[in-house]
């Protein structure tokens, strides 16, 4: 055993108990050491394993997860926002994607966390509705000689519109396979990293 035993104890002798006796049965105390009867004490305690409920490897990084997250679903929505008013066209696959995206970036630079999953789903939402709300008033100033994207979404009812966007040609559906995908991606990257 190595390490400091207390004053007049040089570095790395054997450890001993109060008043200079050893310790019970002559073995030394806890801390992956064995114990008086032969148990191995562990480490590190807790439930799961050394980092508590999520089983070992490294700790989930819940900062760099949702991090990585926010900045992906930033960038990748407004890449899927180019894409639909440079096109005139909600091309779904867009989302899919984009939920494959944020749900790598969050399981990759996270980790293993019950949550992101959940954080993944919601930003991929939050960012695929945004840009296809946005992207569809684009598309309809640049229709409407004289107008502004601001005045089409003050005098335009936007939501109905969106709506109408989702219902034709599948989008609706795989929007929400994308968004669900995000969520899928963001455990499995998780569990393996």
């Amino acid at each position: 055993m190595s390490g400091y035993n207390g004053p007049g104890q040089p570095y790395g002798a054997p450890q001993q108990g109060p008043y200079g006796q050893p310790g019970p049965y002559g073995q030394p105390g806890p801390y992956g050491q064995q114990g008086p009867y032969g148990q191995q004490f562990p480490q590190q305690g807790g439930p799961g394993g050394p980092y508590g409920p999520y089983g070992g490897g490294r700790p989930p990084r819940v900062g760099a997860g949702i991090g990585a997250g926010v900045l992906v679903a930033l960038v990748g929505g407004g890449a899927y926002l180019g894409l639909i008013s440079s096109s005139d066209e909600i091309y779904a696959w867009g989302v899919i994607l984009l939920g494959l995206a944020v749900g790598t970036a969050m399981g990759k630079f996270g980790g293993k966390h019950p949550a992101f999953s959940v954080v993944a789903v919601v930003l991929t939402a939050v960012a695929a509705f945004a840009a296809q709300y946005y992207g569809i008033a684009i598309v309809l100033a640049d229709e409407i000689p004289g107008a502004t994207v601001s005045q089409v979404l003050d005098h335009v009812d936007m939501m109905e519109i969106w709506q109408e966007a989702m219902e034709e040609d599948g989008n609706g559906v795989m929007t929400g396979i994308g968004v669900i995908l995000a969520g899928v991606v963001a455990k499995t990257v998780g569990d393996r990293s």
